[in-house]
């Protein structure tokens, strides 16, 4: 153990009004033998920085590159819930589970000015607030009200989805463009799946361009199942997205 560890370990107990066993300086041979069990927290930039881990009552992360620490929740141990909260957490869980599948492709294509919050958490808020159906438990998801992208720049024009034979899904669209919009004829077009009975999703690589006017997936995955489709743009350089537009349902054909 380096010779700082027992210092900062000390230092901090003595802050946070910790009783930590053996906790004395001047027991050489006892010095914290149970701090891996009492304390589990690690202090990373000395003892005025931040640490990683569970301090007593406190909580140490990094989020966003900054040091935060908070309360450790505390909860009794009967606790009940309101038949509201219930069909919240319900929800919650449900759209959470459907998210965190594309939570790579959300941060991209949901841009937000708060730097606080994330593309996917404004996404998760977004789909959250709009796109649950059921007005009791067991609630579903709404997928024809699902935005897999946000954004100004405009789709244009109805979006046509079909089967083709060899597990091919094919999306197709109109490339005309109005100069005074913010579409452009070299946006990225990017191609959706999601199947239910799997809870997948699969999207089409970033090469296929608006003007190319459709875009082939495999979905060799979901042979002979359901699947819904989504299609949206980015502009060239990835910083603009447009709304994403619900294609419907499909069955692949093998």
């Amino acid at each position: 153990m380096p010779p700082f560890v027992p210092l900062v370990a000390e230092y901090v107990c003595s802050v946070m009004n910790i009783d930590v066993p053996d906790c004395s300086r001047h027991n050489k041979h006892n010095k914290f033998k149970n701090i891996k069990t009492n304390f589990m927290s690690i202090v990373t930039q000395g003892i005025l920085g931040g640490f990683s881990g569970k301090t007593g009552p406190v909580i140490g992360s990094t989020w966003k590159g900054r040091s935060i620490m908070r309360a450790k929740p505390v909860f009794k141990k009967n606790r009940t819930f309101t038949q509201p909260q219930m069909d919240q957490q319900e929800k919650f869980k449900m759209m959470m589970a459907f998210l965190r599948g594309i939570d790579y492709l959300l941060n991209l294509t949901y841009k937000t000015s708060n730097k606080e919050r994330t593309g996917f958490q404004e996404a998760f808020s977004a789909n959250l607030r709009d796109a649950v159906a059921g007005l009791e438990s067991p609630f579903s998801i709404d997928y024809s009200k699902i935005k897999v992208s946000n954004g100004t720049i405009p789709v244009l024009s109805p979006v046509s989805f079909a089967a083709d034979p060899s597990n091919m899904i094919k999306f197709g669209w109109n490339a005309t463009v109005d100069s005074g919009n913010k579409a452009s004829v070299a946006d990225k077009a990017i191609a959706v799946l999601y199947c239910p009975e799997q809870n997948l999703f699969l999207t089409s690589n970033f090469n296929t361009r608006r003007s190319d006017q459709e875009v082939l997936v495999d979905a060799a995955l979901f042979t002979g199942k359901e699947v819904h489709g989504w299609l949206f743009f980015l502009s060239d350089d990835e910083s603009k997205a447009s709304h994403s537009q619900y294609a419907g349902t499909i069955t692949v054909t093998p």
